[in-house]
C-alpha cells in the first residue's frame, strides 16, 4: 500500500514511477543525494498544495530545505504538517547530504563504513535521527539496532518510505480540508 502512495507522489512530482525504489540500487553517495532531492521536491509540493496557490511553486522551490526558521522544514513544522521526528530525519539527511556534496572525495561514501566507526552513543544517535519506520515498542531494541547496523541504507530507506507516505497522505488531507471548507462556505451563504 505504501508504495502505491509513493508511486502517486512520484507522478505528481514529475519523476518516473519507481524512481524511489530504484534508489536502493544506487551507491550510497548517490542514494543520499537523490533521496534528498526527492524529499526536497516532496516537501515543496506539500507546501504548495497546503497553500493551494501555484504562484508559490518557484518561491517554495528556492527555499532552503532544512533551515529550521526560514526553510521548508521550518514552515512544515510550524504549520504542523510534519512531526518533530520527521523534522529531525529531514534535517539529519540534509546535514549528511551537505557533508557529502561539498567534498568530492566523499563520492565513495559508505553507510556501513560510517556506522562501523560509531561509538555506542553515536550509533544510538544515528538510530534516533534516521529511524522513523519502527519504534522500540514494535521491535525489540536488539533487532532494531541490528537492522540499522547490518544495513543502514535500508534502515534510512525504510524511514523514507514512512516519511514519503506521510507526505502523500498529508497532501491528500490538505485537499480534503479545502474541499470541506469550501462546502461549508457555500452552505453558509445566504440565498
Amino acid at each position: 500500500m505504501e508504495l502505491d502512495e509513493i508511486n502517486e507522489l512520484e507522478i505528481s512530482l514529475g519523476v518516473d514511477v519507481g524512481f524511489f525504489q530504484s534508489l536502493l540500487t544506487e551507491d550510497d553517495w548517490s542514494f543520499v543525494i537523490k533521496l534528498h532531492a526527492l524529499l526536497e521536491a516532496a516537501t515543496g509540493h506539500l507546501l504548495v498544495e497546503h497553500f493551494d496557490d501555484e504562484r508559490l511553486v518557484d518561491v517554495i522551490a528556492h527555499l532552503e530545505m532544512s533551515n529550521q526558521r526560514t526553510g521548508k522544514v521550518g514552515l512544515l513544522k510550524s504549520m504542523e504538517l510534519i512531526s518533530s521526528d520527521h523534522k529531525r530525519f529531514i534535517v539529519s539527511l540534509s546535514e549528511l547530504r551537505n557533508s557529502l556534496v561539498h567534498e568530492i572525495r566523499n563520492v565513495n561514501f559508505s553507510f556501513k563504513e560510517m556506522v562501523s566507526k560509531y561509538s555506542d552513543k553515536e550509533f544510538q544517535n544515528f538510530m534516533k535521527r534516521f529511524g522513523l519506520f519502527l519504534s522500540s515498542e514494535q521491535l525489540s531494541e536488539k533487532m532494531y539496532a541490528e537492522s540499522a547496523k547490518n544495513d543502514p541504507k535500508l534502515f534510512i530507506f525504510s524511514s523514507s518510505v514512512a516519511l514519503l507516505t506521510f507526505i502523500y497522505l498529508r497532501k491528500k488531507t490538505s485537499c480534503y480540508q479545502r474541499f470541506f471548507k469550501a462546502v461549508k462556505l457555500v452552505n453558509e451563504e445566504p440565498n
